[in-house]
């Protein structure tokens, strides 16, 4: 089992005039390999619940387990450290060394690696989040672009080979484009190197096109726990604050023209082209 959620709570700023509940009896479970995307309007909770996930934060209430590896207990950290890896939705806050190299082989250092396996250790994550060794290697990451500077904090995380992968927001701010190739590039990285991933992101068309699974959060609450395919059956809900995205009001408007002949999982973009293609080559 990947990650395990039973009953959880957890309140920021306790006893406190700043008091808030962030989560509140939460209970879910994500199975290992599955591509999970945690949805929901601002304030639901959703960074806490992947703050939650990582160990980095331990429940007041309730039992998180990552891998087997209860979070509540602070002997456990070491443990949780070599399954789980966390790029936070700011990546330049992650970046601090100065060249791109020493940022990424920076979680090696403690590990009982020689100078010759952490070069390839580096060099293999870099080339897997596509970034050119030799062309980034000696650069500034503070000099980087934000998709750039994004790809270096995956590979800080890429190179210490975790079970689980969280992201915050990994896409915000970057351009369709950037966002697609990064988006891609995770779906690539769950292929050839097995692993959970975690994607906290405002973004249902990415949520739609990439994740197996939609977990979605208001007031601390889960309140939905979909495939992307039933989306169109709870996009009403005010409690979720989610627009239909433009291709599901695409998809809407071809009903009208193909009643009935539009199965119920078609959602991405690929897919309603290639039923469109389909249907135009028979005439």
């Amino acid at each position: 089992m990947g990650i395990d959620f039973r009953d959880v709570s957890y309140t920021h700023a306790k006893k406190t005039v700043m008091e808030h509940k962030a989560v509140g009896s939460i209970t879910f479970s994500i199975p290992d390999g599955q591509f999970v995307a945690i949805m929901g309007p601002s304030g639901s909770g959703k960074t806490t619940l992947g703050l939650l996930c990582a160990g980095f934060l331990m429940p007041d209430t309730g039992l998180v387990y990552v891998d087997h590896i209860p979070t509540n207990s602070r002997k456990n950290r070491s443990a949780l450290s070599n399954k789980v890896a966390y790029v936070s939705q700011f990546p330049e806050h992650q970046l601090f060394e100065e060249t791109v190299f020493r940022d990424i082989r920076y979680g090696l250092r403690r590990k009982k690696y020689s100078e010759q396996e952490i070069t390839g250790r580096v060099k293999d994550a870099m080339e897997c989040v596509g970034l050119s060794f030799e062309a980034y290697k000696d650069r500034s990451p503070f000099q980087l672009s934000g998709g750039e500077q994004r790809r270096v904090a995956l590979a800080g995380a890429v190179v210490l080979e975790p079970k689980i992968l969280i992201l915050d927001e990994p896409t915000a701010g970057l351009d369709p484009w950037t966002r697609g190739k990064f988006l891609a590039l995770l779906t690539e990285l769950q292929r050839t190197k097995p692993m959970t991933i975690v994607c906290i992101t405002h973004h249902l068309q990415d949520a739609l096109d990439y994740a197996d699974r939609l977990v979605i959060l208001n007031n601390g609450r889960l309140v939905y726990d979909l495939k992307p395919a039933e989306i169109r059956n709870v996009l009403e809900d005010p409690a979720i604050a989610l627009s239909p995205t433009p291709l599901l009001r695409f998809r809407k408007e071809l009903e009208i023209f193909f009643p009935g002949k539009i199965d119920s999982e078609l959602i991405q973009e690929n897919q309603l082209l290639a039923f469109i293609t389909e249907r135009l080559t028979r005439t």
